[in-house]
């Protein structure tokens, strides 16, 4: 019984039967090459970034069944690392009121350039020594 490709074999062979580099899709997508070795090696992309290697890299018409199987592909890889996922890895578990507090402050910092957001965070770190003293 054959079994159906992964997202990283199908990208694989489809880049092989292109005659296409990392490099030269890549350079065709104004992206960095890991960008597209990520695909190929089972590691974690976007999918707007997965859209803009096939379309634009690989030249593969939008819609189309092979970028409709991309896509599938795409979507059952992402939800089968989310289920091997540990559950709080890396992550403190917050409470209520600080989770609360951690999504305010996003979305204020959100629409902020660099230059603003360092300026936010030193008056953050400011406020809390000055609570904490």
């Amino acid at each position: 019984m054959k079994t159906k490709p992964s997202l990283s074999e199908y990208f694989a062979n489809m880049r092989g039967q292109r005659n296409l580099t990392y490099a030269i899709i890549g350079e065709l997508c104004d992206l960095h090459e890991t960008s597209v070795w990520k695909v190929e090696h089972d590691l974690s992309v976007r999918w707007e970034t997965l859209h803009l290697i096939l379309t634009i890299g690989m030249g593969i018409k939008m819609g189309s069944p092979t970028y409709n199987k991309f896509h599938v592909l795409w979507l059952e890889d992402k939800a089968a690392k989310a289920a091997t996922r540990r559950m709080g890895k890396g992550k403190k578990n917050l409470s209520k009121e600080a989770a609360e507090a951690v999504k305010q402050f996003r979305e204020v910092v959100r629409p902020l350039n660099d230059s603003q957001i360092h300026k936010v965070m030193l008056a953050a770190h400011r406020a809390a020594v000055n609570a904490l003293c």
